[in-house]
């Protein structure tokens, strides 16, 4: 009787919680979705090669490891995904393209399951061994499905058949007994999972048996009956298991849905997915589970995307691909899930593809308008953001009004031509509330609005022609209630204006004929108020104070050359702080922090750190900290060291180019940026570096343009990431070394510096190239170093560090030097005079051969380089080597209109662009004036003419930005043409030039090839 109450608890127990996990998954949170950043398929061909993803993992250096299903493993380094393929002419090569797991041990040794054994990569060699055997068992060389390491570094492996586990400190091999009391085998499948559990126990996931445990002290598995299976006459198959945080397992299946057992009393539970997510969860198939730092549980499951469920909080989130949503997972179809050591997660996908999830950024928001969503932002251009008495968060677009609900959608506020209680202009310059809770909304050429946020109806102010004490003009930039409930609009055309409740109308404050004490400029564009209740004015001509009480305006104008003065006089934001200083951002001129009661100015500009000279916004967080919002990024300044943070592409931000006054620090401390191209929600420290793991690796090493591989007679005896120092022989004239920062949450915007010691004298600064190029060094022991930062970010202070050591030819070793003492005792000093010029010649053959402006190569460089690829007897003969000569267009209009400065600027610009578009086999180098030359290797005419017309696209679709102007776009023409056999390559550049000639008289900004 007791056991049947005791189970009727237990089940009692199992459906209570049950319950309570479906009704909160299907709870609706104010939780934002998940950013997926799709970086790995950026790769294209090698990605799509790998196919789906089995298993993602992290080695001991920082790599990130994919198990593919067709093209064995990827190795990638956050900007190169290498492959490692089956070769059946090269044992050390993976034994099968299709890799089952991936493990690693204490000592960073990294071990494969493959459908032909297991494999232990080499790092030194950058090979696999692969043994046969163990300990005389042949076991070894079965099909591989599962990899585990235990705390003593045992290997367990499971196979189609019989799991066993591998000592390599006592070369030993264990077959695990899986027989039942009556001598049945249990296993008769395959293992799918190994986790070893509490007290040792080593738990398999089974195709047909399910759940077997056993315990090393005894002599039998056991099977764990769950309640996890599909229908009586279907076969459940599980495929995961993980332990969570209280020691729980969890497991996964093909359709039975997802068990919770608890390891001490066998008591099991299950959860069932809701239908309202999953549609069904007897067609979920939970392919991995992976329990985080968090102790969050995550679930890839086939076809329905990731499940995420926060056992303290009780909350299932479901993660699903979404086309109107690009940072939405890649693929529904998900296959495995990882945490990296930044806390980070991978999803490997299928057919293809990995996935990453920044979880450095869960407090960054993004809101964007979404065309096919009527509840995302109304437009992506934000002109004002608002916090109301109610919290509500309200925003102001180029395409109407919008306030943020709970749940992260927007309810919108759109014109109404012709219904007298709607808007009638879209564009919201400004928004304020008074203490009925009211708002007030200024719009650009629609003048002022009241609004009431319950019934939802707007009353307009408008300028009237016979009325004086109507609002001045249409354009309501500065919408402003002080701290006495007085509204004030700053206009356009029409100066400060103040809103009088009892008659309905407003009062002006214009400068008539010049008086004193008067408003310096009608045009305001936003209204502060100070701690004594005093307000202050950005105008287009001068900062100005206004007493509420006397009606007299006190203005500052700005002279960029006197540094006592404001930096200049068109100011655009303003800022009181906490610490009583008022920060004034200008248009022109970057930041000045103003002392009111002194008058006193400090700038901060450009050559402080600002990334632009245009401050559209400003705010203060709860630290004190000024937030700058730029045309160019945000700025940071810390109070009192001044110390400056820049925040630019690929931090997560929702577009960089701030152009309007929008930014707003709520009470919950939350910051808020609107920008040209969506709004941004934070906390005050979400953009800080929290990213502790990110070595710098040399990843690859070229001579002539070639890749180096390991080998007893190569130059590389053990790989780059292994080595410390590598011989080269004097005939090794042109030599490349390709680096990387293993970091993941900010792939391709590290910038990069590296210096050779011993010939370099300064460290050269290449920005987001990650490639270092020497030719004809002199023999001698070099240090090469390469360091990295994120932009704005300190450089780091550890340096990878290779010695490169160049042998002498045999005319100048130690032996031949002696013998030249022998015979030649009276000449030792012209030889060391020959021998220090020799060493000149080659500093200054290095200088010849680059071209000062662009550090590309010159005319001289390239006819080096030419020489070299012909004396080269390594050339891909499938390719054939095209060159193109590329003239930018009206290059001589814009000396003429910007100056030869602006010319040199257009130089750089077009070299930069065509260096982002070209590859690393490529050599691009300054032909002469404002003509550059490319030298490829291409398989076609048709792959000639489009990659010359990929080049035109990429100059005509990247405008030069200048300084306080309009960006200047630039076009440029190409010919080309594909050398013929035993062709002087003057030959093919005269007909790359006629074919150039051909594209400028057919219109310009177009490729032309030549004829054959």
């Amino acid at each position: 009787m007791f056991k049947g109450i005791h189970t009727q608890i237990v089940f009692a127990l199992c459906a209570c919680w049950c319950s309570l996990v479906c009704a909160t998954a299907m709870a609706k949170t104010a939780q934002p979705p998940l950013r997926f950043d799709h970086q790995v398929f950026d790769h294209g061909a090698d990605v799509r090669r790998l196919g789906g993803i089995n298993r993602v993992i992290q080695d001991h250096q920082g790599f990130m490891w994919f198990a593919g299903s067709s093209a064995g493993l990827g190795r990638y380094d956050g900007s190169v995904l290498k492959l490692y393929q089956h070769d059946p002419n090269d044992i050390t090569s993976v034994p099968d393209n299709f890799v089952w797991d991936i493990a690693i041990n204490s000592q960073g040794h990294l071990w494969v399951a493959t459908g032909r054994g297991i494999c232990e990569y080499k790092r030194e060699s950058d090979s696999f061994y692969c043994p046969q055997s163990f300990a005389g068992s042949k076991a070894v060389i079965r099909g591989a499905s599962a990899l585990l390491f235990d705390d003593q570094d045992r290997l367990y492996v499971g196979t189609h058949t019989t799991p066993y586990r591998i000592d390599f400190n006592n070369n030993t091999l264990q077959e695990f007994d899986l027989s039942t009391r009556n001598g049945e085998m249990l296993l008769n499948n395959t293992v799918w999972d190994i986790e070893i559990g509490p007290n040792g126990n080593i738990w398999f996931a089974i195709s047909r048996l399910g759940i077997v445990r056993l315990s090393p002290s005894a002599k039998h598995a056991e099977i764990i009956q769950t309640s996890c299976k599909k229908k009586a006459a279907q076969q459940t198959t599980f495929y995961t298991l993980a332990f969570d945080h209280s020691n729980h397992l969890w497991a996964g299946t093909n359709g039975g849905g997802l068990c919770w057992i608890d390891p001490t009393n066998n008591a099991h539970e299950k959860v069932f997915w809701p239908n309202t997510l999953l549609g069904g969860s007897h067609n979920a198939v939970v392919r991995d589970l992976h329990v985080n730092n968090k102790g969050e549980v995550w679930a890839s499951v086939g076809h329905q995307g990731i499940l995420v469920f926060d056992q303290n909080k009780q909350l299932l989130a479901h993660h699903t691909h979404s086309s109107g949503r690009p940072s939405s997972i890649q693929s529904n179809q998900t296959r495995s899930v990882f945490e990296d050591k930044n806390n980070d997660m991978w999803i490997g996908l299928f057919p293809f593809g990995v996935d990453f999830i920044d979880r450095s950024r869960e407090h960054i928001r993004t809101y964007k308008n979404n065309a096919m969503d009527p509840k995302s932002l109304s437009n992506n251009a934000i002109l004002t953001v608002f916090e109301d008495s109610k919290n509500s968060i309200w925003v102001g677009t180029e395409f109407g009004l919008n306030r943020l609900n709970n749940d992260g959608t927007f309810k919108r506020f759109i014109a109404e031509p012709g219904n007298p209680h709607r808007l009638q202009a879209n564009a919201i310059l400004s928004i304020a509330e008074d203490q009925n809770g009211f708002l007030w909304v200024g719009t650009w050429s629609g003048g002022l609005y009241h609004f009431d946020p319950d019934s939802e109806t707007f009353k307009h102010y408008g300028p009237q022609a016979n009325n004086p004490n109507s609002l001045g003009d249409s354009f309501a930039w500065g919408a402003f209630i002080d701290s006495k409930n007085r509204l004030w609009v700053g206009s356009e055309g029409a100066g400060l204006q103040q809103y009088r409740k009892d008659s309905d109308d407003f009062v002006h404050y214009k400068n008539n004929n010049g008086q004193d004490n008067a408003i310096s400029n009608l045009y305001v564009l936003h209204i502060t108020e100070d701690k004594k209740g005093d307000l202050w004015l950005a105008t287009y001509y001068g900062l100005n104070h206004f007493d509420p009480e006397t009606k007299t305006f006190t203005s500052w104008q700005g002279d960029k050359d006197d540094p006592t003065k404001l930096s200049s006089s068109i100011i655009k934001s303003l800022l009181y702080s906490t610490d009583n200083y008022l920060w004034v951002g200008t248009h022109d001129n970057g930041l000045n922090r103003f002392d009111p009661n002194t008058g006193a100015v400090l700038r901060i500009g450009l050559d402080e750190g600002l990334p632009s000279s245009t401050v559209s916004s400003l705010l203060e967080d709860n630290a004190g900290n000024i937030w700058v919002a730029t045309s160019n990024g945000l700025a940071r300044i810390h109070p009192e060291t001044f110390k400056i943070n820049i925040y630019s592409e690929g931090v997560g931000l929702a577009g960089i180019n701030y152009n309007r006054n929008a930014t707003l620090a709520a009470r919950d401390g939350t910051l808020y940026f609107g920008s040209t191209e969506g709004l941004t929600a934070m906390a005050p420290n979400a953009l800080t570096l929290k990213e502790s793991w990110h070595p710098i690796h040399i990843t690859e090493f070229r001579v002539s343009n070639k890749i180096i591989n390991i080998g007893k007679d190569s130059i590389l005896k053990e790989s780059t990431l292994t080595s410390d120092n590598i011989t080269l022989e004097h005939s090794h004239g042109m030599f490349s070394l390709d680096f990387s920062v293993l970091s993941y949450r900010f792939p391709g915007n590290y910038e990069y510096a590296y210096q050779l010691e011993g010939f370099d004298k300064n460290w050269l600064y290449i920005g987001h190239r990650n490639t270092a190029i020497y030719t004809n060094l002199n023999p001698g022991t070099y240090s090469f170093k390469v360091k990295a930062r994120v932009p704005g970010e300190q450089w780091q202070q550890r340096a990878r560090t290779l010695t490169l050591v160049i042998t002498p030819p045999w005319w100048r070793t130690y032996w031949a030097y002696c013998l030249y003492t022998l015979l030649f005792l009276g000449f030792i000093y012209g030889i060391y005079c020959i021998g220090r010029l020799k060493r000149t010649s080659d500093n200054y053959r290095h200088l010849a051969a680059t071209d000062p402006l662009t550090g590309i190569y010159n005319r001289s460089g390239i006819l080096l380089v030419v020489e070299a690829l012909r004396q080269n007897k390594n050339n891909d003969k499938t390719q054939t080597q095209a060159t193109l000569i590329i003239d930018i267009d009206h290059f001589k209009k814009i000396n003429d209109t910007y100056g030869h400065a602006v010319g040199d600027q257009a130089i750089q610009h077009v070299v930069d662009t065509l260096q982002k578009n070209i590859r690393k086999e490529d050599y691009l180098g300054r032909w002469g004036g404002e003509e550059f030359i490319i030298l490829v290797q291409l398989a076609s005419k048709v792959a000639l003419q489009q990659f010359g017309d990929d080049l035109c696209h990429a100059v005509e679709n990247t405008p030069m930005q200048l300084d306080n102007a309009t960006p200047l776009q630039l076009t440029v023409s190409i010919g080309g043409a594909l050398h013929h056999t035993n062709e002087p390559f003057d030959s093919t550049c005269q007909r790359a030039d006629e074919a150039l000639y051909v594209a400028k008289e057919s219109g310009r900004n177009r490729f032309c090839g030549a004829n054959d």
